[in-house]
Order: C-alpha cells, then sequence, then structure tokens
C-alpha cells in the first residue's frame, strides 16, 4: 500500500484556487487554529490529512466554523471542499429546524454523490454544531489546541515515521467486517487503509492497530 500518496492535478487546482481566495478574504485571520471554536475532532482529522495531503469533505450548516476550518487546512497544505447535507443546510441540526422536505433532501445528497468533483475516495467530516460552553469559553479569550507552528512542527515529524502496515488478526476482522457492512471497494479501501497509516504516523505509533483502522473508517464518505 502506498502511504505517501502525492497530490493529484486535481487536488492542486483546489488548492490554489482556494489559497487564492485566502489571499483576498482571511488576511485578518493570522492562525486560524486558534480562532476554531471548538470542533477538535475536525481538526485532527485535518491534521491527519496533512499527512499526506488528501483531499478532505467538510459537510455543514456553514455556520459552525468551516470557513475557519478550511483557513487551517489551506495552512497545511490540505485541500478542501464544502457541501452541506441539504438546500437549507439544517438536516440533523440539534438546534435549527429544517426546512427541507424529504424529496429535496434526497435530492440534494443524490445529486452531490453523483456530481462530487473529488477525482477518487477522500477523507469526509461531518461538522457538528458547536457546544454553548466552547462559545463561552471562546468569548472569554480562552484558546485550546496547538497553535499553526505547532501543527506543522507535529505532521512534519508523523511524515519522517516509518509504520509496520501487517494486520493484526482483530484488526483484519475489523476491516472485511467493514468491507461486507458498508460494501467498501477495493480502491476504497486501500484508501482508508493508507489514512490508517496516516494515523498511526501522527499519533507516533510503530505498527498499524485496529484503532487507526477505526478511526480512518470513520473518514470514509457517508450520506448525512
Amino acid at each position: 500500500m502506498n502511504s505517501t500518496r502525492p497530490i493529484t492535478m486535481v487536488e492542486k487546482q483546489y488548492l490554489v484556487s482556494y489559497l487564492a481566495l485566502l489571499a483576498e478574504r482571511e488576511t485578518d485571520v493570522p492562525d486560524a487554529w486558534r480562532e476554531v471554536i471548538g470542533q477538535e475532532h475536525i481538526k485532527r482529522c485535518l491534521m491527519i490529512a496533512a499527512v499526506s495531503q488528501r483531499l478532505v469533505v467538510l459537510c455543514g450548516t456553514g455556520h459552525n466554523g468551516e470557513r475557519l476550518l478550511m483557513a487551517g487546512a489551506a495552512s497545511l497544505g490540505v485541500p478542501t471542499l464544502f457541501t452541506t447535507p441539504c438546500p437549507c443546510g439544517y438536516f440533523n441540526d440539534p438546534h435549527e429546524a429544517c426546512k427541507c422536505s424529504a424529496a429535496k433532501i434526497e435530492r440534494h445528497q443524490r445529486a452531490w454523490a453523483k456530481s462530487c468533483p473529488c477525482p477518487g475516495p477522500c477523507m469526509w467530516a461531518v461538522v457538528p454544531p458547536v457546544p454553548q460552553r466552547e462559545i463561552v469559553r471562546h468569548a472569554k479569550g480562552e484558546r485550546s489546541g496547538s497553535g499553526l507552528d505547532g501543527i506543522l512542527q507535529r505532521v512534519e515529524t508523523a511524515r519522517a515515521r516509518t509504520v509496520c502496515c501487517v494486520l493484526s488478526t482483530e484488526t483484519e476482522a475489523l476491516l472485511l467486517s467493514a468491507i461486507a457492512s458498508f460494501n467498501l471497494s477495493a480502491d476504497t479501501v486501500e484508501y482508508l487503509l493508507d489514512v490508517a497509516v496516516d494515523i498511526a504516523k501522527f499519533d507516533g505509533d510503530e505498527s498499524l492497530g485496529i484503532m487507526h483502522l477505526s478511526e480512518a473508517i470513520q473518514y470514509r464518505y457517508t450520506r448525512p
């Protein structure tokens, strides 16, 4: 398996266009990583993607830090795309009622799956609503997580690590179960194994384990 897949020309085009957008709109945000409210799981996804510069699709309402998350991703060289779970963006949102009919939601999700410009398998992350306690902490000036310099150093360290990719019996069982449960294609399986290797590198582990694969499976494309 190839754990250091080079970025494709299509992904480069996404990155170049988004960096141009950042140059116009994000000059007032010196370190987007410190300004995102909460979203630690999504931040981790983007940092892992940075190990091999993988394309990440963020799915959310557009009101939970997605703009800053995409800015932070761009600072790591990670290309991103954004979509919503439905036309209004609030499908399954616990705080806002979705205004879309079931038929509209179905058409929206089918259209995205059919016309998604991703050149192949990609990492998929659903951006959840920000908890109120995180908003209060941010308003008080409290910040969590590392800034850009610390993240870049961790990513560079991860890239230099070597991971043993021999699957244990339990890890192989999990993979076979995922293939059967989610009807995964051969390309998707190889991609998830590569992501699992990146997770192991990012966490500083020497071998690929069941927890790495389990997390990688969470980043596969799923309909909202």
